[in-house]
């Protein structure tokens, strides 16, 4: 798979050897309010193989909190700025700072 970021972006790491998915953080600080849908810059380019596809998805953490991801899947075609299509579900304002691995 063919991964590159733009400077100062890094590369999604897996939290320990066993984990399945990556970590994907964004790279600026954003408020979403409740109610809102936004697309979320990764800083990231992806290129997975021929047949197979990247999927996002919330990080259990931010779902408890109402952030729900949708939309998340990458085909190999697809050659773009990956953004994470979020909404908040919650009754409260979500702050999340550059650099937060949100999916």
């Amino acid at each position: 798979m063919y991964v590159s970021t733009k400077p100062g972006i890094p590369i999604p790491t897996k939290a320990h050897p066993s984990d399945v998915g990556f970590d994907v953080a964004i790279w600026s600080d954003v408020i979403i309010d409740p109610g809102d849908v936004v697309r979320l810059p990764t800083g990231l380019h992806c290129t997975p193989p021929a047949g197979t596809y990247l999927r996002l998805v919330e990080r259990s953490k931010w779902a408890l909190r109402g952030l729900n991801v949708a939309g998340g899947v990458i085909d190999p075609e697809y050659t773009g700025d990956i953004m994470v299509i979020t909404s908040n579900l919650s009754k409260r304002p979500l702050e999340i700072k550059a650099g937060e691995k949100i999916a």
